[in-house]
């Protein structure tokens, strides 16, 4: 076959990958918002807001322009997002059949253009084919591609550059071959402000030019290497963050040194910039100096695609309703792009966790944009440590709880100092390992399940199907209890697709090795290269598979050599056309069988549970009210919704996690949406940059004498004096003098606003008061602003705090809470019941929220699939529903309880969230309404998954059984008191059956 007809064929066999990718894609996406930062994403894309730090302008302006498709209908403007990340994925499919049959071909002819049999081409497309399958098909890749993150749009970066390093590698001794080499600068400089992962591709596109222009040696590889990484540096640390630091430099000299107007320096910077950059172009050309001008033009094209940035300076500037960090001005750019109210973590030195705070290190001066000039609002600051700094620290954080899981993971006592043999033995057991390497085998082995792996054996571990592999690792798999072998993301393709990539990098480098290295490139700095830059604690907010999707793609090229590989094998054996076809449909078992294993949980189609979700939150709050929220999932979907579907918007969502930073706490101070600004009593200069970052707790018995409660107002008073008198010993530390604080209420506005039902009038309190957790020996920004708030707030406007929220954010607070839906309602109405509960319930409001304004999204529909996170927060839900039956019953209205449980499992059924012990509370108070029957019914379903689990432990053996010890005490003790409740309810019968069953299973 002549070159230029196979070219026709694998422009078809792209666009048909393009096309397959397309619609699984489009038929598994997510029906409206997604959980983490997509409802975030999509808002900002809606309006062109500003997002987290470093920012995602290109995404933004193209997701923009997809929000348009939706004409006008918000309620799908999160579905064409979707949608694009979609398109996104499957091109990136399309590219990577090119990438993989342009290396195929390279393999099967000596250059790659001479002529093809029939066999040949049969091989190369199936390869391309089967390559690009597996990798639409692959479980990490499959997860963003249904999502509207950045993660699908970064791919498609990765791989529309690494395939143009290949078509300016075919075309390299042709004239202007070079345009390629500028294309790629482009895309890079664009990719930057998508996502940084783009650039990890670096090294191995320098390797493809060096190894076309140069003759290989050792010494040149190294020195290759290096200049790969010094280019991977410059435009990390010199374009991405200096290029805005030294403007920020120019700006600060200009306009603090010299009384200039704000942008002077800016301005002169950039005419330097441009008028230096201008005459090393022309300079370059005139003296010709080809290769020094190419780099000076590829640095132009970086620098075009880099400018995107510009639109969140000119969009924070607008003041959007998201702006996160208020980047207004070059200078604040520049925190904003160096990630600075993230922190940092060590990379190439650094100390142990338990090294101990020994001092404090200036690094620099914080600036803020004044009347006049840029005030100086802070410091930056570097702690210093006890002992040596170590070469690679792994081991750093010292946050209590990873502590403890430091110790866990290299097997330390309790206190006990780790050695360097600890710290690399934690780097490869747990960030290489648990990290990376599990997450690989997830996509091309198998997976358990979809719950956040810790490092036991019950949850996200991968899992390959074959049973004896499988019982070394996680214990007996031929007996598991129904929820475990049915579980929905149980996906296991016997290291089917592993194998066949493995053999197609052994292959790769039998017989291509310079091309083999590239892609070993590709695959290592896309995965190994992020772990070690990364330096993960010993857990995160969640799994981080989807970084490396990167890594995992390179693999899939390797899957679809492998093709290739068993070709060459059956030629030899059989006809060559048959060979072929023979290669071809033996491996495409693997992307067929890793489509059907994780069709299930990665199809999201007809799911609207993060959108309805949170307008539950929103909906559990009175109008015009203030509900503070603290973490991704109980902040971005609220946004999401009031943003682009209108939901609720004259609810004020104020983030705890961010109100500890001036520029958030100022914005709270603007109207949006429907909302009125946030009351607050500190003005803004008291909270500026680092001004109350810290208020120590320190009883002064003079201003607060003991025992005695002080006015809430009085002592934000106190806090924001900014005399001698009101801090601590004689320093100029903040603090406040007392932990027991009071605040006056007024009847009238509670009653008024219906936070006080009828009948309920009596039970207000003239003031309350609440003592500051004895832990808390300082308040944070964030601590105090809540409490500033509070005290401005008055009772004029109800008060929220979510459900999520964390118990020490409460501030001691909890005694008046009023349960109201999702949602705790700050009221002046002391709850004097003991128990385990927070607060009281008002049945009527929360009846109404539960009954009649709630929605679940269609996670009652068996076709509809339920991760993790949703499954989670579904019980969580389930158990406010028990509640409110639980105090409907206390009240003697059974008939309106007994709705409330019909209506939890109607809509929260078993297939959404699969009833566990955490179901006490409904079968408790379905027992207290009299419905008996529905209450063993539970019970049973409950005990049923119980005993499976203890059966299935009982044949563990020592080993295996150890590491359930905990796990089989728990679930023995829930079904004995499920027995007791039964009893106790006078279900005689049914409890000793229960018994019955646990004792057999104990036997």
């Amino acid at each position: 076959m002549e070159f230029q007809q196979f070219k026709k064929l694998n422009n078809i066999g792209g666009w048909l990958i393009f096309a397959i990718a397309a619609l699984v894609y489009t038929a598994t996406m997510e029906s409206t918002a997604s959980l983490w930062d997509c409802g975030e994403f999509i808002a900002s894309s809606y309006k062109l807001q500003v997002v987290h730090p470093p920012g995602a302008p290109l995404f933004l302006m193209i997701g923009r322009m997809f929000s348009l498709l939706a004409m006008g209908n918000p309620e799908n403007v999160a579905w064409f997002l979707n949608l694009m990340s979609a398109l996104c994925s499957a091109f990136s499919m399309m590219f990577l059949f090119w990438i993989i049959t342009h290396l195929a071909r390279r393999m099967l002819t000596k250059d790659g253009t001479v002529g093809l049999d029939f066999s040949q081409v049969i091989a190369i497309l199936g390869a391309g084919a089967i390559g690009a399958l597996a990798a639409t098909f692959a479980d990490s890749i499959w997860f963003s591609a249904v999502e509207a993150e950045v993660y699908s749009m970064s791919l498609l970066c990765t791989s529309i550059v690494f395939w143009a390093i290949l078509k300016w590698e075919e075309r390299a001794n042709e004239p202007y071959a070079d345009r390629w080499l500028l294309f790629i600068a482009f895309m890079i400089g664009c990719s930057i402000f998508v996502h940084w992962l783009n650039l990890l591709t670096i090294p191995a596109m320098v390797f493809v030019y060096y190894f076309k222009r140069f003759k290989p040696t050792r010494i040149g590889m190294f020195l290759a290497f290096l200049v790969s990484i010094a280019i991977l540096g410059f435009i990390l640390k010199i374009v991405i963050t200096s290029f805005v630091s030294i403007a920020a430099g120019f700006e600060l000299a200009f306009v603090n040194g010299l009384g200039l107007p704000f942008n002077s320096g800016l301005i002169f910077f950039l005419l330097l910039f441009i008028a230096a950059l201008a005459f090393g172009l022309w300079y370059t050309y005139k003296n010709n100096r080809p290769t020094l001008h190419n780099a000076l033009l590829g640095f132009m094209f970086i620098m075009i695609g880099y400018s995107t940035i510009a639109t969140t300076v000119i969009r924070s500037n607008a003041d959007p309703n998201i702006d996160m960090n208020s980047p207004e001005d070059v200078v604040s750019l520049d925190s904003y792009l160096k990630r600075e109210q993230y922190g940092s973590r060590p990379f190439l030195t650094g100390y142990y966790y338990t090294a101990d705070v020994v001092g404090v290190n200036e690094l620099g001066k914080k600036y803020s944009r004044g009347e006049k000039e840029y005030d100086v609002v802070g410091r930056k600051i570097d702690y210093e440590y006890d002992g040596r700094k170590i070469l690679f620290p792994r081991m750093w954080d010292s946050t209590p709880a990873n502590r403890e899981r430091y110790e866990k993971w290299v097997g330390l006592k309790k206190g006990e100092k780790p050695s360097y043999a600890d710290n690399i033995n934690f780097f490869l057991k747990y960030q290489i390992g648990h990290m990376y390497v599990r997450y690989f085998l997830w996509n091309f082995v198998g997976r358990q399940n979809d719950e956040q792996g810790v490092g036991d054996r019950f949850d996200g571990n991968w899992l390959s199907g074959i049973g004896f592999f499988d019982s070394m690792r996680l214990g007996p798999q031929s007996n598991l209890p129904d929820a475990v072998a049915n579980h929905p993301a149980r996906n296991t393709y016997y290291f089917i697709p592993l194998l066949l990539g493995l053999l197609g990098l052994v292959f790769h480098f039998t017989n291509d090795r310079k091309r083999a290295f590239v892609v070993t490139l590709l695959f290592l700095f896309c995965g190994v290269a992020i772990i070690i830059q990364g330096n993960s604690p010993p857990i995160e907010p969640r799994e981080r598979d989807y970084i490396f999707a990167g890594s995992f793609y390179a693999f899939t090229i390797w899957i679809g050599l492998g093709v290739i590989a068993l070709f060459d094998i059956l030629r030899g054996m059989i006809d060559k056309k048959m060979a072929g076809i023979l290669a071809v449909g033996i491996c495409t078992i693997a992307p067929l069988l890793m489509a059907s294993q994780n069709w299930d949980d990665h199809s999201r189609h007809g799911r609207y549970a993060a959108r309805d979700f949170a307008a539950n939150y929103l909906e559990s709050c009175a109008p015009n009210s203030i509900i503070f929220t603290q973490g991704d999932n109980d902040t971005y979907p609220l946004w999401y919704a009031q943003e682009v579907e209108g939901i609720r918007r004259d609810v004020r969502v104020v983030n705890l996690s961010l109100l500890g930073v001036d520029w958030y706490i100022n914005q709270l101070r603007r109207k949006v949406n429907d909302a009125a600004p946030v009351p607050m009593t500190m003005t803004p200069d008291k909270i500026r940059g680092s001004s109350r970052d810290v208020v120590a707790v320190v009883e002064n018995t003079r201003i607060a004498p003991e025992g005695k409660y002080v006015s809430l107002q009085e002592i934000m008073k106190f806090v924001a004096d900014d005399s001698p008198r009101s801090k601590a010993g004689g320093s100029d530390r903040d603090y406040i003098p007392t932990r027991n604080l009071k605040m006056a209420s007024d009847p009238n506005k509670s009653v008024q606003n219906g936070a006080i039902g009828k009948g309920d009038e009596d039970l207000i309190v003239p003031e309350i008061k609440w003592q500051l957790p004895r832990n808390k020996r300082s308040l944070y920004k964030n601590d105090v602003m809540v409490l500033d708030i509070i005290a401005a707030n008055n009772w004029e406007r109800p008060i929220y705090f979510a459900i999520s929220v964390s118990p020490g954010s409460y501030l001691g607070m909890e005694k008046y809470f009023q349960l109201e839906g999702l949602a705790y309602r700050l009221v002046p109405i002391e709850n004097s019941e003991r128990g385990p509960y927070k607060g009281r319930v008002n049945t009527e409001i929360m009846y109404s929220n539960l009954m009649n304004k709630f929605k679940f999204g269609n996670i009652n529909d068996k076709d509809v699939h339920v991760d993790s996170d949703l499954r989670r927060m579904t019980i969580n839900f389930r158990g406010n529903y028990a509640r409110l039956a639980e105090a409907l019953t206390k009240k003697g209205d059974k008939k309106r309880a007994l709705e409330v449980l019909d209506r939890s499992l109607e809509m929260m059924p078993d297939d959404a969230a699969p009833f566990d012990m955490y179901m006490y509370g409904t079968i408790e108070s379905y027992y207290e309404t009299g419905n008996y029957k529905r209450a063993n019914e539970v019970t049973e379903q409950v005990a049923n998954r119980l005993l499976q689990d203890l059966a299935y432990y009982k044949t563990l053996g020592s080993k295996h059984a150890r590491a359930h010890s905990t796990d089989r005490r728990m679930k023995e003790s829930f079904i004995t008191q499920f027995a007791n409740l039964a009893d106790e309810k006078g279900e005689k019968d049914f409890a000793k059956q229960l018994k019955d069953r646990l004792a057999e299973v104990k036997g």
